[in-house]
């Protein structure tokens, strides 16, 4: 084992007199090749499945709950403010919901509900508010949880 040794800085010291000389591409080369050797071993999967699980990873990023509005217009109309302003915006978003002609609108507003809902119902939740708060939120998530029996959502629970 010693010798091994020996034999590795003999090595060294010739490669770092060769890179004092000229700057060899085949050095890096052979740096980059043992550090994948090395990582080969630790690798379970294969490169090429794991580049693509991470692009596909990319592509279908997860929104958060309290990401960017999708539609603006029921952005508007949406209010978590108190539970007066959200039975207000209930109201407009049945009113739109029935005289919606698509069933793909219909599907959009009762998305908008049920995120209003799972948005008061999580702050409701929230330790770092105040009590009153998470009060007032939980009375705001049930005038959204209504409005989803109404409409007969399967996700209203």
């Amino acid at each position: 084992m010693a010798g091994k040794r020996r034999s590795s800085r003999r090595r060294t010291r010739k490669s770092t007199r060769r890179s004092s000389r000229r700057k060899s591409p085949r050095r890096t080369r052979r740096a980059s090749r043992s550090s994948s050797r090395r990582r080969a071993t630790r690798r379970r999967t294969p490169r090429r499945t794991r580049k693509a699980s991470r692009r596909t990873a990319r592509k279908t990023a997860r929104r958060t709950l309290f990401g960017p509005p999708k539609y603006r217009k029921y952005a508007d109309i949406v209010s978590l403010k108190s539970d007066s302003a959200a039975r207000q915006s209930v109201r407009k978003l049945l009113a739109e919901y029935r005289r919606a002609k698509t069933k793909t609108k219909r599907v959009r507003i009762k998305r908008v509900i049920q995120l209003a809902y799972a948005r008061a119902k999580v702050m409701s939740r929230n330790p770092r508010l105040k009590a009153s708060t998470r009060r007032e939120k939980a009375r705001v998530a049930k005038v959204y949880y209504n409005a989803l029996k109404r409409l007969g959502s399967a996700r209203a629970r």
